[in-house]
């Protein structure tokens, strides 16, 4: 494109040129002074202003009315024809994408600047009926503009009927306005166009994006890049497609972490790893699950229990799941088989911090009886209610063990009763 740009330098219309940059320098010029002008609206009227006065139409200048009259009237009610719909259902497709991303993207721009929340359920359901309505009119897919959102916001707008007012207007424009808005020279439009451009490229969101996570940048150098060389649809799919694959690899990480007693006497998390200090027992062992347990996590899940369960030492495994997501059937057969594993050879598997879905799942396949109801314990009100259980469940399994009197899961316990003791008091 830019190759075939260069190549038609020869050709270039000076009075076309003379136009669309005139165009954009009022609007910005205009902008300067207030930001409130319709500095758009004020340069489409001088241009036409212009072009009827000194007779330019006849000197080579093109006008909106040369590429399409503008009709007058409203247009007609049609029922869409779906005789084309399977050539149009990938290019529908993208601009459902693109309408649905531009307009959250300005949604969420707008509100970070005047503290309003955003319900995008509804952004989206409007979106829908927008386009359905304008199906039977002949409109154009429609979407959040960034620009005229900005100026809407910049002039003043606190309600949405500053939007039906645009919308009357633009009947009004249709029913009235039409032969003398067909005059615009589309020299001036493409200068507008310059300016709405540069509108939308947001420069500090791209620093931000670029100097954030490798992910991040991924998907922004290849959606431009893309961009760039395929068409538009396809360069959507394609960012679409590679959001979609980082968000799968961001999902499928799961992280798993031990619980050991800190210097306060209190849990904290580590990693299994790292050999941080803290005071553990080498019987009881109690991992913290954090993030999505669904399918895709599955052989990181197994390979993880399975080191825990090839570790002898351990006569007790607790995995606390309060803060895991999405257990579905393939990770519930995998704790399934780690308990099998354990209590074949006299070992235990206990489950803590339960929610109701996760529970419903492990007695609907019979799972939890294969644990031991005896060995789950569902989140409980209170700050750590359900693990003191657990721990006393498995203080009681092990007995005296390779910790002896000092094992710090006793003495948490201890020291918890003692606590209580002294604030019921």
């Amino acid at each position: 494109m830019i190759a075939a740009w260069v190549r038609g330098l020869s050709h270039t219309d000076p009075l076309a040129v003379v136009f669309a940059l005139g165009t954009t320098m009022i609007v910005l010029g205009l902008r300067r002074v207030d930001q409130r002008i319709p500095g758009s609206v004020v340069a489409m009227v001088i241009s036409i202003g212009i072009g009827s006065v000194f007779h330019l139409y006849g000197q080579g200048l093109r006008l909106v009315a040369d590429l399409a009259p503008i009709p007058a009237g409203l247009p007609p009610f049609t029922i869409p024809s779906f005789a084309y719909w399977t050539a149009l259902a990938p290019a529908a497709a993208a601009c459902a994408v693109l309408s649905l991303v531009e307009s959250s993207s300005v949604a969420r721009a707008l509100a970070s600047h005047t503290g309003q929340r955003l319900d995008m359920a509804a952004e989206f359901a409007g979106q829908g009926l927008a386009n359905i309505s304008a199906a039977f009119f002949g409109g154009y897919p429609v979407s959040g503009s960034l620009a005229r959102s900005t100026l809407n916001q910049q002039a003043g707008a606190v309600s949405r009927l500053s939007a039906v007012s645009c919308g009357l207007l633009m009947i009004t424009v249709l029913l009235f306005l039409g032969p003398i808005v067909g005059k615009t020279p589309v020299a001036s439009l493409a200068g507008l166009l310059l300016v709405l451009a540069n509108d939308l490229i947001d420069r500090h969101r791209i620093w931000v994006t670029l100097h954030g996570t490798m992910s991040d940048r991924t998907a922004f150098v290849t959606t431009v890049l893309g961009t760039w060389t395929l068409p538009l649809d396809q360069a959507i799919y394609v960012g679409v497609g590679i959001s979609i694959v980082l968000f799968l690899r961001r999902a499928r990480l799961l992280t798993i972490r031990e619980m050991i007693i800190g210097e306060k006497g209190r849990f904290r998390e580590v990693d299994p790893e790292a050999g941080e200090a803290g005071r553990s027992c080498l019987a009881i062992r109690i991992m913290n699950l954090t993030g999505p347990l669904f399918f895709a996590v599955a052989g990181e899940l197994e390979a993880a229990l399975d080191s825990l369960v090839r570790n002898l030492a351990v006569r007790v495994l607790i995995l606390r799941l309060r803060q895991a997501q999405d257990i579905d059937i393939t990770t519930v057969s995998i704790l399934e088989a780690t308990a099998q594993k354990l209590a074949s050879q006299g070992r235990t598997l206990i489950l803590l911090g339960l929610r109701r879905p996760a529970l419903t799942l492990l007695e609907h396949t019979g799972v939890s009886e294969q644990i031991g109801q005896e060995n789950i314990f569902p989140t409980q009100a209170g700050w750590f209610t359900a693990m003191e259980a657990a721990l006393q469940r498995a203080l009681a399994l092990t007995g005296e063990h390779a910790c002896g009197k000092q094992c710090p899961l006793a003495e948490y316990l201890a020291a918890q009763a003692a606590l209580r003791s002294i604030t019921q008091i």
